[in-house]
């Protein structure tokens, strides 16, 4: 008995230096705090045959002592028929099979309570899940007390009171999962341990009581049966997902605040505030196909903030970014890019207005000098690409080249006929021939872009060589398009 009283301190013990899960900090310690045991007590098992379980432990005045450990067993009844005296008479054999529940026994307010830690053993694929709690157990017709005598007693009820602590796995025993009564709340502390992060979340008691303690419940019952037919689980995914204020601490140093989901057998942020591990701060909503958030708030080290998405502010990819490693050298990196890209942007148009200046002033000079040649009014329209009757081949020529036409001529009435007819062939060939002149200075790659923007010219509505011009006496008479 000393050894036992001992072994009980040392136990009390060590449970005043854990964390908030102890039953001794609870408000269930002063009840079943062990008591001296009573000298006459005695150490009994009683057969409650007609319901089929047994209760073993200290009895003194017909009851079983408070604070005393009694253990609850199914039991099993054969009867075999015993000649005596040539009369048969049946003699019962009652025995103990499998345990039912077993703990410390203490009464709170004339409520019979066991204090205990349940064991639900694994399967061929999951491991023990552990569930220490205080459970309210009668087989009074009053269903408050346990009365010593099997002629008063009724079937055994056990229902889950309160639960202190459980531990078990998520996800193919993979990691564990522990939930323990916050000190002096209702809440209950959840954590499971992933490989590279902890899931910690908040699970009220009303909701526990609802979901979680019937699933306890269950254990209890059938319990003849070695096969176990009920099973607890410790996934509250369902609240977990609804719930606001779930956190993930990294590894790595990062931390997570608010909305979670499911993705490939973990937890992962979904919306919140996530906190890196130097500092920098993202609120908003988390993608997890990308590596920069860009719906909601960026706080970088630096001092500077975005909202919104930042990598379109500044025309870049996230792949563009790479190279930085902290989120702020990302951010910097992002505006240093597009600085470089706008100056760049700038020098283009810059160069782009120049060239569209000197090419005015060379159209102008142009423009004047085939006005000087040719008077105002034929010297305007070849300076704009325009064909008039009475321009002479020489002046059509300057607009549109005349190796690019098939040449017929003829005498009709005493006058000098010159029919051009456009050719497609003659004018790719009439700008190779001319690219081949200049091919050292690119002259062959501009003759291909020549005709290909002849081309997408005319597509586009552009000015289309005329299909026949026809001179008489060396005037231009006719122009057919």
């Amino acid at each position: 008995m000393m050894s036992k009283l001992i072994q009980r301190i040392v136990l009390i013990c060590i449970m005043l230096g854990t964390a908030n899960t102890i039953y001794c900090q609870t408000e269930w310690q002063s009840y079943y705090s062990e008591t001296n045991l009573p000298k006459k007590a005695k150490l009994k098992t009683v057969k409650y045959k007609s319901y089929d379980y047994a209760i073993t432990g200290y009895i003194f005045e017909k009851q079983f002592v408070n604070g005393q450990e009694l253990n609850f067993h199914s039991t099993n009844t054969e009867t075999n028929v015993i000649p005596i005296y040539i009369i048969p008479v049946p003699i019962s054999n009652t025995k103990l099979t499998n345990l039912i529940i077993s703990g410390t026994y203490f009464l709170k307010d004339g409520i019979s309570y066991l204090e205990s830690t349940v064991k639900q053993k694994g399967g061929w694929n999951s491991k023990e899940i552990s569930i220490d709690g205080i459970f309210r157990i009668s087989n009074a017709f009053n269903d408050k007390g346990i009365t010593t005598q099997p002629s008063e007693a009724k079937e055994l009820s056990i229902k889950t009171e309160d639960i202190i602590k459980c531990s078990g796995f998520y996800y193919d025993n993979k990691y564990p999962i522990t939930l323990s009564r916050k000190s002096n709340k209702d809440d209950y502390d959840y954590r499971i341990e992933f490989d590279d992060r902890t899931l910690e979340a908040s699970l009220t008691a009303d909701y526990l009581k609802k979901i979680f303690f019937p699933t306890v419940d269950n254990l209890f019952r059938e319990t003849k049966s070695s096969v176990i037919q009920y099973r607890v689980s410790l996934k509250f995914d369902d609240y977990i997902k609804n719930s606001k204020n779930v956190k993930l601490i990294y590894k790595n140093g990062d931390v997570f605040v608010g909305k979670v989901e499911t993705y490939d057998k973990k937890y992962i942020a979904n919306e919140g505030e996530y906190v890196f591990f130097n500092g920098e701060t993202f609120i908003g909503k988390l993608d997890r196909y990308s590596i920069i958030w860009t719906d909601g708030e960026w706080k970088f080290n630096d001092g500077s903030t975005e909202n919104g998405d930042w990598l379109k502010k500044y025309n870049v990819t996230s792949d563009a970014l790479s190279s930085a490693k902290t989120m702020t050298e990302k951010h910097n990196l992002a505006i240093q890019l597009y600085e470089e890209q706008q100056q760049k942007l700038q020098a283009e148009k810059i160069a782009k207005q120049k060239a569209e200046e000197k090419k005015k002033i060379a159209e102008q000079k142009k423009k004047q000098a085939l006005i000087a040649k040719y008077g105002t009014h034929y010297g305007t329209l070849i300076s704009e690409g325009e064909l008039d009757v009475g321009m002479s081949q020489l002046m059509v020529n300057e607009v549109w080249n005349k190796e690019f036409f098939v040449i017929s001529k003829s005498v009709r009435s005493g006058e000098s006929i010159e029919i051009w007819e456009f050719s497609k062939d003659k004018m790719q060939m009439a700008i190779i021939n001319e690219g081949a002149k200049h091919k050292d200075s690119g002259g062959g790659e501009a003759a291909l872009a020549a005709i290909f923007l002849m081309g997408l010219s005319e597509q586009l509505g552009g000015p289309k060589p005329p299909q026949m011009i026809v001179f008489t006496n060396n005037k231009l008479t006719d122009i057919y398009r």
